[in-house]
């Protein structure tokens, strides 16, 4: 895992597996999907998020699914990642002018 990302918010934590495929463009009915993801141990989509394509290549996943599976993740992160406020010298920025 290669990237430090902050953690997942609650939305992200109860994202399940399934809703996430389907988001990213996969169906329920992808077996072999499914079957790679059973046999790495894979239960929570987070962990698409700090994987890289190599190390999905190297768990036995074709490199489609591997980028489709990696992009789906990084283009879902804002929805679903803790974000702190910006501060400057302890005080809260505003993007109000």
């Amino acid at each position: 895992m290669d990237r430090t990302l902050p953690p997942l918010n609650e939305r992200g934590l109860a994202l399940p597996m399934s809703k996430f495929l389907r988001l990213v463009g996969f169906g329920n009915a992808d077996r072999a999907l499914l079957t790679l993801l059973e046999l790495n141990h894979i239960r929570h989509w987070g962990f698409f998020q700090r994987a890289s394509i190599q190390q999905l290549r190297r768990r036995g996943f074709p490199l489609p699914i591997a980028g489709q599976l990696i992009d789906g993740a990084h283009a879902l992160e804002y929805q679903f990642i803790q974000v702190s406020s910006p501060t400057r010298d302890g005080v809260s920025c505003s993007p109000e002018i």
